[in-house]
């Protein structure tokens, strides 16, 4: 046979071969070669079947906090939805196909803002998988009009996915978290001018506190998440008052002749710091809450307003939000009061610090921009990283520690 003859020939069995096989894939279609809902079928070369489990490959991301949505990657997981849990949580479906899965992350405690890793498991119509680990950090809570009227929202701790919890058309703000992260306290006035509210940390199951004509604000949780201290203008002015974490037994704790506000928690719960507007002065005072007796901790401030004080985590420092320099800076102290240091150095006005659970980081809000943002930065001052970024809206007050 010539060469010609052999390639023809080869070519021939070849071509031959191919359409077979194109019959053979055809006929195994028209059989149900197809990726179920629950598993993927592939027919071997040998013409077995081998059914593909469910499987988790990823979770987008890895940590990510309560309310906030994240993605299982993945396959086999089918067309009809199944359950996501965290922890043994179910978690809020969003979205389901065979290979991805969004969920929004359940409330899970968080005590003292420490990352809590909890196992993720998917269950399909016909099985389960997982578990897969998964990291649920503190959120920062903010307070913005993005959607055209204030609200709170929770985001990751570098400002990505937020997620609006309150959603209605009243001004809500100030918010602060509970201890262990499952509930959070905030101001509304969405009836009788301003009261205080709390929410479980995904915006369920709201309560209302507080129910009084004045203005009720700042709220801030004691660290045992017994009692809530909060401001008020009941009195004809504002003054500094507490109550059980449920609205009741509301106590006077402090007050002053201009007025007391924004009080916040020393990390033993028998202190708190607040500002005091008297005698030509607003300074920071400190209150024993047992014994009701104050001190004033920024003493020789006529000139300048000192306030939004909050403590770190060890309680050795207080940050606070002063215009001793002529425009509104954060500042951070020893907790008697010495060395105060300059921490934002920025010609905007930068205020509302709070810190992170493990200390090293505060984020505060400033109009460096031209609109309110909130920022992070090193608790020294370094390394300042911007977190929102609505330039069509305003955001600030943010809370991310206790």
């Amino acid at each position: 046979m010539s060469s010609r003859g052999v390639g023809g020939f080869l070519r021939g069995r070849h071509g031959a071969r191919m359409v077979q096989a194109r019959r053979e894939k055809e006929a195994a279609m028209r059989a149900g070669f197809l990726v179920l809902g629950v598993a993927a079928v592939v027919i071997g070369s040998a013409g077995c079947t081998v059914v593909l489990p469910p499987r988790i490959t990823g979770i987008d991301p890895q940590e990510a906090a309560v309310s906030t949505v994240v993605g299982i990657i993945g396959r086999g997981f089918g067309e009809v939805e199944g359950t996501v849990t965290f922890d043994g949580l179910p978690a809020e479906v969003l979205l389901w196909t065979p290979t991805r899965i969004t969920v929004r992350v359940p409330v899970i405690a968080t005590p003292g803002g420490k990352d809590e890793a909890v196992p993720v498991v998917v269950s399909t119509v016909r099985s389960t998988v997982g578990p897969f680990s998964f990291t649920v950090v503190r959120g920062i809570l903010i307070a913005s009009d993005r959607e055209g009227d204030f609200d709170v929202y929770t985001m990751n701790p570098d400002g990505s996915r937020p997620e609006n919890l309150t959603g209605h058309p009243a001004m809500d703000g100030r918010p602060a978290w509970s201890p262990d992260g499952t509930e959070i306290a905030f101001f509304s006035d969405r009836t009788n001018g301003g009261d205080i509210y709390v929410m479980d940390a995904d915006g369920t199951h709201l309560r209302q506190l507080t129910d009084d004509p004045a203005w009720d604000g700042a709220p801030a949780w004691s660290p045992d998440g017994a009692r809530i201290a909060f401001h008020t203008a009941r009195g004809g002015w504002f003054a500094v008052y507490l109550m059980d974490a449920d609205g009741s037994d509301e106590v006077l704790l402090a007050t002053s002749i201009g007025g007391a506000t924004g009080p916040s928690w020393s990390p033993t719960g028998d202190e708190i710091v607040y500002h005091a507007v008297g005698q030509g002065a607003n300074d920071l005072l400190v209150v024993d809450v047992n014994l009701r007796a104050a001190r004033d901790i920024t003493p020789d401030t006529f000139t300048s307003i000192e306030e939004a004080a909050v403590w770190s985590p060890d309680g050795s420092k207080i940050a606070f939000q002063t215009n001793r320099d002529g425009n509104y800076e954060v500042y951070v102290m020893d907790a008697d009061g010495t060395a105060p240091v300059d921490l934002t150095r920025s010609p905007a006005d930068d205020g509302f610090p709070t810190w992170s659970p493990d200390g090293t980081r505060i984020a505060f809000q400033s109009d460096r921009e031209g609109d309110y943002e909130v920022y992070s930065m090193d608790a020294n001052g370094g390394n300042v990283v911007q977190l929102t970024d609505r330039h069509s809206a305003e955001d600030g007050q943010p809370a991310w520690g206790d």
